[in-house]
């Protein structure tokens, strides 16, 4: 059976996203601030990347589904075959 993604929803996917960016800033923060406090120069304010990605997310991924709305309505969706597997 194909399947076509029609559309995303923009609340939805922007709190999973959010959500899995938290995750792993649990992970990454940590190294940021590391990063932040014991380097100088230019390299220093890379780190701040693992500060804003959570932040990012609310303002990116609304305008990535956004794109995808507008190109799955111009031509058509992702597809995918599903098929139901017997255990």
């Amino acid at each position: 059976m194909k399947i076509q993604i029609k559309k995303f929803t923009y609340v939805q996917n922007t709190k999973v996203v959010a959500g899995l960016y938290f995750f792993l800033g649990l992970f990454y923060i940590p190294m940021g601030l590391i990063m932040f406090l014991t380097t100088e120069g230019p390299e220093k304010y890379s780190a701040i990347m693992f500060l804003v990605m959570p932040i990012a997310s609310f303002i990116f991924v609304p305008i990535g589904c956004a794109i995808y709305n507008l190109i799955a309505k111009i031509m058509g969706g992702i597809e995918f075959i599903q098929e139901e597997v017997n255990e």
